[in-house]
């Protein structure tokens, strides 16, 4: 849409609006309320992308505003699972590094996922983001997990009683907290990273990854929100007595 166009439309719909107030009703005092339209148009007018993105983010912000309010009921709580983000650097050394670390052939150089999760979770004010894909250190000889570092003092809702492992999955996200407030976000759980192969995240001297997160109640919003990997949704990969546990935590909640 050109300057010219883009003016004109404003003028014909502000003026449309003015008419509207103008022949409205009279509002009573308890009635009044403020109305906030919205304009959008497009550098591309023409691009199909582009309106597809634009699509999708009006979409998100909806369904953002629906969780907002269901998490304002009491008893409620939303559990977010973004997976791993694969090969983020444009260095490509750095991406054959991460692909020999988790050891997974079907698993590209370049793999980003939760994207969409990421938008919801800024939406939502949580300040997480999931990075890389880590292959979690496992009991000598088995897929079973090496148990999760747990803190204790932090759990006071008793979300991790009886638990001490999740599912296995060769390339599992880091959940980097990016606020500096710490009562806002607390990090329940940390998985132990296998360091028999580098890693990026293993040279800056880290031996766990954030694994399980719970954001308390605060302000308007009386439900919780957990984070945690999607793996842990599906039988898919694996399970056992500490994940039916897990799950029967929350459900108590």
């Amino acid at each position: 849409m050109n300057k010219s166009n883009r003016r004109k439309f404003l003028l014909t719909t502000a003026s449309a609006g003015a008419a509207a107030i103008v022949h409205a009703q009279p509002l009573q005092q308890n009635d009044r309320k403020i109305v906030h339209h919205v304009f959008f148009w497009l550098k591309n007018p023409g691009s199909t992308a582009d309106r597809d993105k634009l699509v999708e983010g009006v979409k998100t912000l909806s369904k953002i505003e629906a969780i907002k309010e269901f998490l304002k009921r009491e008893g409620t709580c939303l559990i977010i699972g973004p997976h791993h983000d694969v090969g983020v650097s444009e260095n490509l050394e750095q991406r054959q590094m991460e692909y020999a670390h988790h050891g997974d052939p079907l698993v590209p150089r370049q793999q980003r996922f939760g994207k969409y999760t990421r938008s919801l979770m800024k939406g939502l004010g949580v300040p997480v983001e999931n990075k890389f894909g880590l292959r979690p250190a496992t009991i000598k000889g088995t897929t079973k997990l090496t148990p999760l570092s747990i803190d204790k003092d932090l759990d006071t809702k008793g979300l991790l009683n009886g638990v001490s492992t999740f599912n296995f999955h060769m390339h599992l996200p880091h959940y980097a907290v990016t606020a500096e407030d710490n009562n806002l976000i607390r990090v329940l759980a940390r998985q132990p990273i296998d360091l028999s192969k580098p890693h990026p995240f293993i040279e800056a001297g880290n031996t766990e990854f954030n694994m399980f997160l719970w954001m308390p109640p605060a302000g308007e919003r009386v439900g919780d929100i957990l984070i945690a990997d999607s793996t842990i949704f599906t039988t898919l990969f694996g399970g056992d007595e500490s994940l039916e546990r897990f799950w029967k935590n929350i459900a108590s909640l």
